[in-house]
């Protein structure tokens, strides 16, 4: 995913996920996620976005 649109997401409220470092899961189930730290990893063409992701976006006052 280009940066420039990450950043926009970021704006929106979303964040990377916690994972990989000692004491968080494995990063394995979230790599198809729309915030993974590495995009260039996906193996699918569109990014899956959690229902949390959702609701923040949403909620977000820059998607009203």
């Amino acid at each position: 995913m280009p940066l420039l649109r990450r950043e926009r997401l970021r704006l929106l409220g979303l964040e990377h996920p916690d994972c990989g470092l000692p004491g968080q899961p494995s990063c394995a189930p979230l790599v198809n996620r729309l915030m993974f730290p590495n995009s260039h990893s996906l193996s699918k063409p569109v990014p899956e976005i959690s229902s949390t992701e959702k609701v923040i976006l949403y909620r977000s006052p820059l998607t009203r």
